[in-house]
């Protein structure tokens, strides 16, 4: 394929919640499911969870509460999720497991939002991370969560 804490604020809680809202606001009024794609271990982790307690119980699909933590399990959490989220880090596309659920997603047309955590890196650091192959990715505007 390819090579702490957090506040949220009274009225809303990151940019990337506001864009969920409206993105779901806009759709039709079926629920949508969401599945989060990170790399563990890359300064990345409290955002992934802030981000899961920000979506509608039951919604996201997430590595450490899922049934199905294999291969075969990230396939179908994929596979049955309406939004692929992508919360990109420095070493997030030289995993294979990362790698895999991109590949996923992309193969099978999934709605793919790419997140990256402003609190840590600058806009060019998350757009230097993105491979060539993936260019596509660019162009939709990379979304921040920030950290407290």
């Amino acid at each position: 394929m390819w090579g702490s804490r957090w506040r949220a604020p009274s009225s809303c809680c990151c940019p990337l919640t506001r864009y969920l809202g409206r993105f779901l606001k806009q759709r039709s009024h079926r629920n949508r499911s969401y599945f989060l794609s990170y790399k563990q271990d890359d300064k990345n982790d409290g955002a992934v969870q802030m981000l899961y307690n920000e979506l509608p119980k039951g919604s996201a699909w997430l590595d450490k509460y899922a049934d199905d933590r294999s291969e075969k399990g990230m396939v179908a959490g994929v596979t049955k999720s309406d939004i692929f989220v992508a919360i990109i880090s420095p070493k997030y596309f030289s995993s294979y497991f990362c790698c895999l659920e991109m590949h996923t997603a992309l193969s099978q047309g999934k709605r793919v939002l790419v997140v990256w955590n402003q609190s840590k890196f600058a806009v060019q650091d998350a757009l230097g991370w993105i491979p060539p192959e993936l260019s596509v990715l660019k162009n939709n505007e990379l979304l921040p969560i920030q950290e407290d």
